[in-house]
């Protein structure tokens, strides 16, 4: 009797556990993680711009008068512009413009307003079959571009002046004022 005690026992006990344990809810197995980051703008700026661009120290009266002047300056302008806005239109436009010739150290008014009225500094961009050209008096737009870092193309500027042109002795200068600006997209989406 001793021996079917104790596995009828054994059975009771096991049927008041299961009775009594509560049922366990299913484990979760799905999760969601969310990524994020954050970009900071960046500046449009414009670096390298060509510094001086001379067409000639040793010219003459005489010699514009007899046989007038054409001459390419001895340096191209050249420039970088950097766009790292981060904008969702990231366009820019980039455009140089002759103030004016004014008198140097020795040059005279009357000079600076005979070359005005008659002097065209061109703007040339490419070679002879696809070259752009734009009077600089106009203002030229020698880049366009989008995001990142863009070197400029070469431009060739050109002073004529034509011959029997009263030019005045001394020193003139004219400035090319270079001009970027954010611009709206040419495109339509």
């Amino acid at each position: 009797m001793k021996k079917l005690i104790a596995p009828v026992l054994l059975t009771a006990l096991a049927g008041v556990a299961l009775a009594t344990v509560n049922p366990v809810a299913a484990a979760e197995t799905t999760g969601t993680t969310t990524g994020t980051i954050n970009f900071k703008a960046g500046d449009l700026s414009l670096t390298n711009v060509t510094e001086t661009a001379n067409f000639g120290s040793d010219l003459t009266v005489e010699g514009v008068w007899t046989k007038g002047f054409n001459e390419a300056a001895d340096n191209t302008l050249t420039a970088t512009v950097t766009d790292f806005q981060g904008l969702d239109n990231d366009n820019w436009m980039l455009s140089v413009k002759a103030a004016g010739w004014v008198a140097g150290s020795d040059g005279s008014a009357a000079g600076a307003a005979i070359l005005n009225a008659n002097a065209t500094l061109t703007a040339t961009q490419g070679d002879a079959q696809d070259a752009t050209s734009a009077n600089l008096a106009d203002g030229f737009l020698i880049a366009s571009g989008t995001t990142g870092e863009t070197p400029v193309k070469d431009t060739t500027v050109t002073l004529d002046i034509p011959k029997e042109t009263a030019i005045k002795a001394g020193s003139y200068t004219n400035a090319l004022n270079w001009n970027l600006t954010a611009a709206a997209s040419t495109t339509q989406d």
